[in-house]
């Protein structure tokens, strides 16, 4: 995984991109958007756990932490936690 911090203002985004896809459902088929609900179903309470704001719209997920720059590290590092622990498939 990439980890890259882009600022902006006050603004602090952690960029993850994992290359690659091993399974998935075909597009149209009957079931797709149930196993996709399925799929990502423990996101949101993952996120809670950790204290992760989450916003969800379609297929797009965001994950965010409100933070100050001296907060920075240590949200960074629940963050990364939180993103670790989701499952993947």
């Amino acid at each position: 995984m990439g980890r890259n911090i882009v600022t902006s203002e006050q603004c602090f985004h952690l960029l993850i991109s994992q290359d690659g896809c091993s399974s998935g459902v075909p597009q149209g088929s009957v079931l797709g958007p149930l196993l996709f609900i399925t799929y990502i179903s423990p996101i949101s309470s993952i996120a809670s756990n950790f204290g992760v704001s989450l916003q969800q719209y379609a297929d797009d997920t965001q994950l965010y932490l409100c933070t100050s720059s001296r907060d920075l590290t240590s949200n960074l590092n629940t963050l990364e936690l939180c993103l670790t622990s989701l499952p993947h498939r």
